[in-house]
């Protein structure tokens, strides 16, 4: 396990999963945990991180909830890390897995080893962690006032050291920029000023070292009164009393090396003005994105625009970092042309790479130079060519990331995704000509979306429009789907397939595999559990990490992931030619049967269960821990789910099809997804009839009759019904037959057919009893209640719809027990007692949202508000509509409108 402090709090398992802590209070606890590693922290103690002086009365009991939560929130194999040991809690970790006490570790290493070049290589690994700001995003005071001075004065130490063992070794260009920067910000510090003096005077800028000395003296005599001390007076005596050194060679030239400035620029408002802001200061900026999405123009175009900023000069090379016909360039390439550049003669250029990177350093530490380095592989080609002073500006262009020279350099970030559909109109206009495009506006619409918003795609087909000029945009789009997809934006020299095959080339072979599987993958989104899934793996986190950074993929919110289209048909490509192909659908399609089926005792525990397909490797679904919990995994995974039925079909595998339909219809059913409810119990009725299977037909029938009860097509849904009920007998479905007598019953109920509603209500509460099935006899008893209250027998309602609701109570049924205090406030409601119904329809209220029922949560709102109003409470009325209208949008249900109708 690692933990970095420094920096935003970042959690890091063994498998390389990285976790970060979203509740900032939760930050605090773990933060005071992991700054006394393997120590007890007692509870007063972390009342104190968290609250100062101004404890809430329940703090101790608070303390014990964030403590549970955060052991849910980490790792699974890290939970058991987080102790309770009296008086408090301690980490279960060691000093060497927390970032602070690592660079501790290395800095006393170093100034401990006795071998100078050792010791230079550890203290930089040392600076290399210690980037980030201790504590930055944990909100405690006190933790602050305790660790971070003393921080910050051990980072002075370490930089000293640093220094000294850089200039032991004769690196005094080395340390030029950092000194400088260290003299910036602390000016009377005598002792990096006299570091300073000497770096100077090291690499033949003498007299730049004796007005350094003079600046040191007037600053030191303004700020304190005094003159320089004993060390600084014997650093200028040692100058004076030495010989100069030979001078580095000044450059010669001042280069401009920019490519030339692209004509007809467009769009990237946005990234230009945040590359605008994040070079402010100078440094390092990453300009990363997939193939073709136009990293190298926007960079140029952005060169150009502030090259006026960098009189030094505008340095370029292409790293050909993905390129089909030459390999990456070198280190030992690079840098003799960036020398060259600046004027150094070729017999001048250092033997070896290390020198001629510090000659690179020398020479532009005190100019403002822009470098272009476009088209990087990775860090480690581009950190040998980068300036040692902070007034150069370096722009790489990538197809990674680059997070090493993110974290390692403090390297700014900015990413390049597709287009914005106004970008690539402008785009297309700037070749066609706006006449052109707007005489066929849905062409365009057509066109750009075809191209997916790629840049580079856009180009190539705005360039086979130009050689037509008489075919529309739409009918350049027919043609264009006529073929593959991938062979429209090809040209002589220009190839969208090409581009993105450096890409794919450049993975490893495990991430080169799980590309090819994602066009099997169902859906626009994967997360990394059917990632691994799709790939037969125990875990798939650092293939899905190499295709982040590689730009094959982007990660969204959270842990799921998506691929643009266009890559997505280059992967479907790819895996037409792989044998893996079939057996990589099977395995992700046995994940999300295994797994929506797991949902279903959280989210309908009454639910009569089905034998699932035998999964061709094992399948593990996640433990989820509640209803809320199995509710989140299928709203974030409701369009695979949906995708995968669909797939399922479309590839014979029928039996996956119909399973995951009724697996499904559980959650449609509780979060009322009517439309996909209503067309996925449809494929999977036709996949149940292909695979021959009448138990299946009767239950795909009695779902998709709920669907159509849901949607209001009450007949429709009856007549499904009794085409389900026949089949439930002559198969043997009795646990399903119940369950479609009640669902009938409910549909007569909606139709105000009250009494065949009773009479099925009743036959399906026998049913159930003489099946010793409690629980559907307590959702009969609640049904039966609804059709005595309908027909007027209220008192009747009353005791069926007590005795359901002490069932689900027992059971501890949030779902069905919201549903019958919700019934049971109608039925007081209906006798005018409108004070005992509203305290029912809270009750209701708060159990409905334990339970994650939105839709149920709307409709007792909407019935609260009445109840409210009729006892003149208006305001208090009209707020529960609202909030009613709000949750029914949100959820797509068209009673929206009648919450609206309530509120005027």
């Amino acid at each position: 396990m690692e933990i970095r402090l420094l920096g935003p709090l970042e959690i890091r398992d063994n498998s390389g999963r990285t976790t970060r802590i979203t509740s900032p209070r939760q930050r605090v606890v773990f933060a005071a945990l992991a700054m006394r590693p393997g120590q007890v922290v007692s509870a007063e103690g972390l009342v104190d991180c968290l609250w100062g002086n101004d404890p809430p009365p329940t703090a101790r009991e608070t303390v014990h909830s964030h403590i549970t939560r955060l052991r849910k929130n980490l790792p699974a194999t890290e939970r058991a890390r987080i102790v309770t040991r009296a008086p408090g809690y301690s980490l279960d970790v060691e000093q060497q897995d927390v970032d602070l006490f690592r660079v501790r570790e290395l800095h006393k290493a170093a100034t401990e080893c006795g071998d100078r070049e050792k010791s230079v290589i550890l203290l930089k690994e040392a600076r290399a962690l210690s980037g980030g700001d201790l504590l930055a995003d944990v909100d405690s005071e006190l933790l602050r006032q305790r660790h971070v001075p003393a921080w910050e004065e051990f980072l002075l130490q370490l930089t000293e050291a640093w220094v000294d063992a850089e200039t032991a070794s004769g690196n005094h260009a080395g340390v030029l920029g950092e000194l400088r920067a260290l003299v910036a910000g602390r000016p009377l510090a005598e002792q990096f000023r006299g570091r300073l003096v000497l770096a100077l005077h090291a690499t033949g800028q003498t007299a730049e070292a004796l007005r350094e000395y003079q600046h040191a003296r007037r600053a030191l005599i303004d700020g304190l009164g005094v003159e320089p001390g004993a060390y600084l007076r014997s650093v200028q005596q040692r100058i004076l009393a030495a010989p100069a050194p030979p001078a580095e060679p000044k450059p010669a030239l001042s280069p401009a090396e920019l490519p030339h400035a692209i004509r007809g620029f467009v769009g990237r408002a946005p990234e230009l003005a945040e590359l605008d802001a994040v070079t402010g200061d100078a440094g390092i900026v990453v300009v990363h994105g997939m193939g073709g999405i136009g990293k190298t123009t926007t960079a140029i175009h952005w060169a150009h625009h502030v090259r006026d900023r960098f009189p030094d000069g505008q340095l370029y090379l292409d790293l050909r970092g993905f390129d089909h016909t030459e390999a990456p360039m070198r280190p030992a390439e690079a840098l003799p042309r960036l020398l060259h550049s600046i004027g150094v003669p070729p017999g001048s250029v250092p033997p070896t790479v290390d020198e001629q990177a510090a000659r690179l350093r020398s020479l532009l530490a005190d100019r403002r130079t822009l470098v272009l380095l476009d088209n990087a592989a990775d860090a480690e080609q581009v950190r040998p060519l980068l300036p040692g002073g902070r007034r150069c500006l370096v722009l790489v262009t990538s197809r990674t990331r680059l997070s090493a020279l993110i974290a390692r350099e403090h390297a700014a970030s900015v990413r390049l995704g597709p287009f914005s559909p106004d970008e690539s109109t402008d785009l297309l206009a700037g070749y066609l000509g706006p006449a052109r495009l707007r005489a066929d506006q849905a062409g365009v619409a057509a066109l750009t979306a075809y191209c997916g918003h790629v840049p580079l795609a856009l180009s190539i087909v705005a360039a086979r429009a130009l050689e037509d000029p008489e075919l529309s945009l739409s009918d350049l789009t027919t043609q264009l789907r006529a073929g593959q997809r991938l062979d429209a934006f090809e040209l002589p020299g220009e190839n969208l397939r090409t581009v993105f095959s450096w890409s794919y080339r450049a993975l490893s072979p495990a991430a080169a595999r799980l590309f090819r599987l994602l066009a099997v993958h169902p859906g626009q989104t994967l997360s990394a559990p059917s990632a691994a899934a799709l790939a037969g793996a125990d875990r798939a986190g650092d293939a899905l990490a190499e295709l982040t950074r590689a730009h094959l993929l982007d990660r969204h919110a959270g842990d799921r992931y998506r691929c643009h289209d266009l890559l997505r048909d280059y992967a479907a490509e790819l895996v037409a030619e792989d044998p893996e192909e079939s057996l990589a659908r099977q395995r992700v399609l046995d994940w999300y049967l295994h797994t929506v089926a797991a949902t279903e005792p959280w989210l309908r525990p009454h639910r009569p269960p089905f034998d699932l397909v035998e999964p061709i490797t094992t399948v593990t679904p996640p433990a989820f821990s509640g209803n809320q919990d199995a509710m989140r995994w299928c709203e974030a995974e409701q369009a695979n789910l949906v995708a995968a039925i669909d797939d399922a079909a479309g590839h014979g595998l029928h039996v996956h099809a119909w399973q995951l339909a009724l697996a499904l219809s559980t959650f449609c059913y509780v979060g009322k997804r009517r439309r996909d409810w209503l067309a996925t119990s449809e494929v999977g009725l036709r996949s149940a009839r292909a695979a021959g299977d009448a138990k299946a037909e009767g239950a795909l029938l009695a779902c998709l009759g709920s669907a159509h009860g849901v949607n209001g097509q009450h007949d429709d849904a009856i007549g499904y019904y009794r085409q389900a009920l026949p089949l439930h007998r002559a198969t043997g479905d009795h646990d399903r037959e119940p369950v479609t007598l009640n669902s009938m019953a409910v549909a007569y109920a909606e139709t105000r057919r009250f009494e065949p509603a009773l009479a099925a209500f009743t036959q399906a509460r026998e049913l159930h009893r003489d099946r010793g099935n409690a629980l559907g006899e307590a959702l009969a008893l609640m049904n039966i209640a609804l059709a005595s209250s309908s027909l007027g027998r209220l008192t009747a309602a009353t005791a069926h719809n007590r005795e359901a609701l002490a069932v689900f109570r027992r059971r501890g049924d949030r779902y069905h027990t919201a549903i019958c205090l919700a019934n049971l406030a109608e039925t007081y409601a209906l006798r005018d007692d409108h004070r005992r119904a509203v305290d029912r329809y809270r009750q209701a209220i708060e159990q409905h949202v334990l339970a994650g029922n939105a839709f149920g949560r709307a409709r007792t709102l909407m019935n609260l508000g009445r109840s409210l109003s009729r006892l003149g409470e208006p305001d208090q009325a009209r707020d529960c509509w609202r909030h009613a209208r709000t949750v029914f949008e949100e959820i797509g249900d068209p009673q929206a409108a009648e919450a609206s109708a309530l509120l005027g």
